[in-house]
This record gives C-alpha cells, sequence and structure tokens, in this order.
C-alpha cells in the first residue's frame, strides 16, 4: 500500500509517482476467479471469526440501522 502527503495545488496537478503491476496469483490467462450461488465456502468466515450473526454481516445498508438489531433479537 502506498500513501502520499497530500498539499493543497493552487495549478491542479499532483506530483507524479511510479506505479507498477504485481501478479501475485499466477493464474491463466482469462481465468476469473469465482464460486458459483450457493457454493462459496468463505460467506461465513467474517461472522464466525468476530462471533456475530450471519444476517449482520451479509444484508448491506439495512443492518447500519437501529431497526436492525431489533430485528435480531
Amino acid at each position: 500500500m502506498k500513501t502520499n502527503g497530500f498539499l493543497l495545488s493552487q495549478n491542479g496537478t499532483m506530483t507524479p509517482y511510479p506505479c507498477e503491476t504485481v501478479i501475485e496469483i499466477v493464474r491463466p490467462e482469462g481465468y476469473v476467479p469465482n464460486y458459483l450461488p450457493g457454493k462459496n465456502p468463505f460467506l461465513t468466515e467474517f461472522a464466525t471469526k468476530h462471533h456475530l450473526p450471519v444476517e449482520a454481516t451479509r444484508g448491506g445498508a439495512a443492518t447500519a440501522l437501529p431497526e436492525f438489531a431489533e430485528k435480531l433479537k
């Protein structure tokens, strides 16, 4: 991860920095890693690790509302 200290630029330009791509996992060209619906073995991993209800970790924006806590009870 690379972070920069940002400063206000009066002319709207940003100093370039070198970027490079890195292949971390070698895969055949065109391969797209995926799981079929219902086959993802990692779907409950986060909830299990943090002792949370699965519904709370999979519910999206609705889980941020106070009403959702009542729904879990």
